[in-house]
């Protein structure tokens, strides 16, 4: 039996997270924090940065507790509501959100650097249209 294309895609995309997942642990970061990281304005509520990210309010409220421990965010009282609080990054969280940014970016050049440009836009276009269910 071959393999589905589908699943042939997935083995690469598992293999581009793991090489992403190999040059943030260098920065002491996951691929699930950079992502909330360097994907969200802060300060921000966890409710914004659930919807912003898609994800559950309690997966954002672990990664915060997670980042708030190791000195990258911290948690204050919302003054606008206080019910809630504002997630925002600590100046560690900002030098290493930095320095995880720049090592990405060498990590796409190395991946990408010898695509034309046009090709990469491809292939971007082509993954968000298979993530929307083929609506793009």
């Amino acid at each position: 039996m071959t393999q589905l294309e589908i699943d042939r895609a997935l083995d690469g995309l598992r293999i581009l997270e793991r090489r992403l997942a190999a040059v943030l642990a260098e920065t002491g970061l996951n691929v699930s924090q950079f992502r909330l990281l360097q994907t969200c304005e802060l300060p921000s509520t966890v409710s914004v940065l659930s919807r912003r990210r898609g994800i559950s309010k309690a997966s954002v409220t672990n990664l915060v507790k997670e980042l708030e421990q190791v000195d990258v965010l911290r948690v204050r009282p919302n003054p606008g509501d206080r019910r809630s609080v504002l997630v925002e990054l600590t100046a560690t969280g900002r030098e290493r959100l930095g320095i995880a940014c720049q090592d990405v970016r060498a990590l796409e050049r190395s991946l990408t650097g010898k695509l034309p440009r046009t090709d990469v836009t491809a292939l971007n276009r082509l993954v968000e249209t298979l993530a929307c269910g083929g609506k793009g």
